[in-house]
């Protein structure tokens, strides 16, 4: 991982680390801008049914990027990772997403954070994307990439190409203008 630094961190700690017995102080101490944190100790394996050995999962995110290196210091014998989503790492706490794969269901009141709303916010539902709907995303505003992914979340991955193609179209559509009495169109300058 090397100097790369960054904010949004996901964290596992396992009985094994050494900071499991104080994984919650440990995170409250971490100097993090929001954190949230949470035992899980109802998850199975789906194929053979025997309980997961209780584990913690934190999503941490610091006002200024950090090193790898720097927040391991704090979580020793974690495994830490930077958080692509942080929407998918905040609902991961609870499972929200995660119905089935031997993840058991976790209840907010089990969720210990710094800041309610936050996490709140972070994690809240990104709506379904249908790939049937693009035309009709486009027309409410969603005109790029980036629009897709913030309104839908990881969702969209597979769809990129699709997305991106529709988009496209649409935009040479909307810099076209009718054809005039001679067939001609004009297009902006």
């Amino acid at each position: 991982m090397g100097d790369k630094r960054i904010r949004h961190f996901f964290i596992t700690i396992n009985g094994g680390a050494s900071c499991f017995k104080n994984a919650v102080e440990i995170t409250k101490e971490a100097n993090a801008k929001h954190y949230a944190i949470i035992l899980h100790d109802k998850d199975f394996d789906e194929v053979t049914g025997q309980e997961i050995a209780p584990h913690f999962h934190a999503f941490v995110v610091f006002e200024h990027a950090k090193t790898f290196q720097a927040v391991a210091k704090h979580f020793e014998g974690a495994h830490i990772e930077a958080s692509k989503s942080p929407s998918s790492s905040a609902r991961y706490l609870l499972h929200a997403s995660f119905k089935g794969k031997g993840k058991a269901s976790y209840a907010i009141s089990e969720l210990i954070t710094d800041n309610a709303q936050w996490y709140e916010g972070v994690s809240k539902e990104l709506e379904a994307f249908d790939t049937n709907r693009i035309e009709e995303y486009y027309a409410e505003g969603c005109k790029d990439i980036l629009a897709y992914y913030r309104r839908f979340g990881d969702g969209i991955e597979r769809h990129i190409h699709l997305i991106r193609t529709i988009i496209t179209e649409l935009k040479l559509e909307d810099y076209s203008t009718p054809p005039n009495d001679m067939g001609e169109q004009k297009f902006p300058i």
